[in-house]
């Protein structure tokens, strides 16, 4: 069976980098390089040669030298996973993006939060930092906790105030809020302090 792809291999040469010619389905192709002349070697899977969606389901291996995939040994490979580089059938492959992936990595990435695609809920940091910055305002009971809580606030607002925002779009006029309430506070404690000691 003869290699079609546009005349291409789909395999490069490793001395200039250039396409190698097209070949036939064999355990190793042997390859001449046009440019440079250089003989190229390389074991291939059948899989190689056939362009992204020839398998819509599942196939079964039809000869034990193809590529199997790494989830159901019983099944053709179709393609490879892009991070882990595991072979993957068209059941198990996971197209995200333009990146095909498989389940395992999928998980890993999700519990690492890299896949964005997967947020369900974010820590709304404004809303915490206004929070501890304007609730010890509410009552002189609680006016005291503003010795802890208008520093917190204001750490908050400084060292999240790039954090991924709300599932919904929302402005940063929270933080600023908050940490002009904590500035006010912490100046008045300042002052007050400075006042008690002179």
């Amino acid at each position: 069976m003869s290699v079609e792809s546009g005349g291409a291999s789909g395999l490069y040469c490793i001395q200039c980098g250039s396409p190698l010619p097209g070949g036939s389905f064999d355990a190793v192709l042997s390859l001449r390089c046009e440019s440079c002349g250089v003989v190229s070697e390389a074991a291939t899977f059948p899989a190689l040669f056939n362009g992204p969606g020839w398998i819509t389901s599942g196939e079964p291996l039809k000869a034990l030298d193809e590529a199997s995939c790494f989830y159901h040994p019983g099944k053709r490979a179709a393609t490879h996973c892009d991070a882990c580089g595991r072979f993957l059938c068209a059941l198990c492959e996971i197209d995200l993006g333009g990146r095909k992936i498989c389940p395992k990595c999928m998980e890993r990435e999700k519990q690492q939060g890299l896949l964005t695609e997967f947020v369900t809920q974010r820590t709304l940091y404004d809303q915490i930092a206004l929070s501890l910055a304007t609730w010890p305002l509410l009552s002189l009971v609680f006016f005291y906790l503003s010795v802890v809580t208008a520093p917190m606030a204001l750490y908050i607002a400084v060292r999240y105030w790039t954090a991924s925002p709300s599932l919904v779009p929302r402005s940063k006029i929270r933080f600023i809020i908050a940490g002009l309430f904590a500035l006010l506070e912490i100046g008045g404690w300042t002052a007050l302090l400075i006042h008690k000691v002179g």
